[in-house]
């Protein structure tokens, strides 16, 4: 009895792990991507910058981590300006 439960168990570890991999480096990275991406097109860039840049080198993050900074130099230039 007790070898046919310890297959079980190990698939039902391993699926356990499996599903806990994809939900950290896939579903929340692209949750925190498609905010971020929502961040900038509202205008909040130091926002997004700042997610983008948590995001490393997931998609383009780091392309676009560097364009919401630029866009949130260019707002707070236009404050001080303005």
């Amino acid at each position: 009895m007790k070898k046919k439960s310890l297959p079980i168990i190990l698939i039902g570890i391993l699926t356990t792990i499996a599903i806990i991999l994809i939900v950290v480096n896939v579903v929340i990275p692209a949750n925190k991507y498609k905010k971020a991406t929502s961040l900038m097109e509202k205008g909040e860039y130091e926002s997004a910058a700042e997610l983008f840049t948590v995001l490393g080198k997931y998609k383009d993050s780091e392309e676009k981590a560097a364009d919401a900074q630029q866009e949130a130099d260019y707002q707070a230039a236009d404050e001080r300006s303005g």
